[in-house]
């Protein structure tokens, strides 16, 4: 299989191999990766050439997975909407040396088929690789993002989070820095807010109906988010941890990856 939620399928004309076409959908064929410790992901298929009951899977999807070599997978074809915004997070300064980021990345993105939130990739400029954290899906957590027109935003490198800059630091960055390179870095950290907004709506519209008592066994769930504010809503006891997710994520607007906790017993989801 292919990347972490990034599946690169086989290359021949049109991006796709033909074992990796899905005939019943407009784009490359989606899998959803899980795991007994509720882990998830999601990726494209070079080939379907492993022995029955096996699955290849290259060594950076089984560490995002937190598996060893023949543990159990299971596999499970799905479709996943496109991709409306994404954020993103760089983990190195490197990255503010691209002058055109958007077109750097719209080389970049066509070789992948889908991204989830906690995901981490990479990219190559000039000869190094950058790393990227996949903060923030749109509309949900998974997301295909082949033959879209995605909005993308751009968290500060994590490498700058914990720097203390002085003010000789900064007025040696700015004479050092043309002015298409500092269009391009304001435009990179600016918050899409009227995007995030109106996604978050369309997110919210989008949620299934809340589980009613009369139709099955029900639980009641409520989330503190990170701004305080409490939300809660009921499940059917067949809900999955994934619906959760998705309706805490209509919700969290700080627009990072998030956890869930249980205060008792304490449990990490």
């Amino acid at each position: 299989f292919g990347a972490p939620s990034i599946g690169s399928s086989s290359s021949t004309k049109g991006g796709y191999g033909a074992t990796g076409v899905d005939k019943d959908a407009s784009g490359p064929m989606i899998f959803e990766l899980s795991t007994l410790k509720t882990k998830r992901t999601f990726c494209g298929v070079t080939q379907f050439t492993a022995p029955d009951g096996e699955v290849g899977i290259p060594l950076w999807l089984m560490e995002r997975l937190v598996i060893n070599p023949g543990d159990i997978v299971q596999v499970r074809k799905v479709n996943l909407p496109r991709a409306e915004f994404l954020k993103l997070q760089p983990h190195s300064k490197q990255f503010l040396k691209v002058p055109d980021p958007k077109a750097w990345l719209e080389s970049i993105l066509p070789k992948f088929v889908a991204l989830t939130v906690g995901d981490v990739f990479d990219a190559e400029f000039a000869g190094q690789i950058i790393k990227f954290d996949v903060l923030e899906c749109v509309p949900a957590r998974a997301v295909r993002i082949t033959d879209v027109d995605v909005k993308v935003d751009f968290a500060p490198p994590l490498d700058m989070e914990d720097e203390n800059s002085s003010d000789d630091t900064k007025e040696k960055k700015e004479e050092n820095e043309d002015s298409s390179t500092a269009d391009a870095k304001k435009a990179k950290t600016k918050v899409l807010d009227d995007a995030v907004l109106e996604a978050k709506e369309k997110k919210k519209q989008s949620l299934p109906d809340e589980a009613k008592k009369e139709n099955g066994a029900v639980t009641k769930i409520a989330i503190r988010l990170s701004n305080g504010n409490r939300i809660q809503r009921l499940f059917y006891h067949t809900d999955t941890l994934a619906s959760v997710m998705d309706f805490v994520d209509a919700y969290e607007t700080k627009y990072e990856k998030f956890s869930l906790v249980s205060n008792y017993p304490k449990r990490l989801f």
